[in-house]
């Protein structure tokens, strides 16, 4: 590609990681880079159960997976510029057991 080539082409996408995208505040974090032209990729326990709960979001890149699953958890942060924890234990409650082991693996 030419120097005038490049200069012309579209510029890449920064990619964020949202944890915790199904709830509200990364729901709306999630809407908000994408209208300033952020490619998303979400990691959630069910990707059916996302989609169909979130038709609008369906450019997003889902991947199934746990925010407890370190290993889950850094295959889908490879290349991302940004993660987004917006993850909060089942219920609020537990936060010992669920919330710092959420926060370790991101």
């Amino acid at each position: 590609m030419t120097n005038a080539a490049a200069e012309h082409s579209p510029p890449t996408p920064k990619t964020a990681l949202v944890l915790g995208i199904t709830g509200g505040a990364g729901y709306h974090i999630a809407q908000a880079l994408l209208g300033h032209g952020w490619h998303i990729r979400a990691l959630t326990r069910s990707v059916a159960s996302a989609r169909a709960k979130f038709p609008e979001l369906a450019r997003i890149e889902w991947i199934e997976g746990d925010a407890m699953n370190g290993q889950q958890v850094t295959t889908a942060s490879a290349g991302a510029n940004a993660l987004v924890h917006a993850v909060n234990p089942p219920g609020y409650r537990n936060w010992h057991k669920f919330a710092f082991p959420m926060l370790e693996n991101s």
